[in-house]
């Protein structure tokens, strides 16, 4: 006897490497940034690796990023790979440098605190467009967004991602 489980509409034998997410929960809709929300963003099938996935619009703050991907991964380990392998399997091109010379692939820390919140790099898409890709480790969330001008979208990262 062959047992079989529904995964999102398809079957996978059990015992076997089916991958079958749970549906999204949520949770990472909640912890966007200011300027993406239901309005202009919506829930994605994860990929491979993510919990969740939520893509997103122009951003309704004023000089925000014209686009955002936002994934939710359920450990630090899965985040780190994800960051180390994603951008150029995406298409990006990381640069060496972000605005102002900060380093890229470099670390980021809240403003008062001295320990590492996460990763930051900046490159461009195969659009064009200058890209902002970067990782919370408290909220085991990847992000980027995506924009016209390099120093603009880096300030919003900055201030407000």
């Amino acid at each position: 006897m062959i047992t079989i489980a529904a995964c999102s509409g398809a079957a996978a034998v059990l015992g076997s490497t089916a991958d079958c997410a749970a549906a999204p929960s949520g949770k990472l809709m909640d912890m966007l940034p200011q300027g993406f929300s239901s309005t202009n963003c919506q829930e994605k099938d994860p990929v491979e690796g993510s919990l969740e996935r939520v893509m997103c619009g122009q951003s309704t703050d004023p000089g925000g990023p014209s686009y955002g991907v936002f994934l939710l991964y359920g450990s630090g380990s899965d985040l780190a790979t994800e960051f180390r392998q994603g951008p150029g399997r995406s298409g990006y091109a990381v640069a060496s440098s972000c605005p102002g010379g900060g380093a890229s692939p470099g670390t980021w820390s809240y403003r008062n605190s001295n320990q590492t919140a996460g990763q930051v790099e900046c490159g461009t898409s195969v659009e064009g467009n200058y890209a902002v890709i970067w990782t919370d480790n408290a909220k085991l969330r990847l992000a980027v967004v995506e924009g016209k001008d390099s120093a603009s979208l880096y300030q919003w990262w900055r201030d407000k991602g």
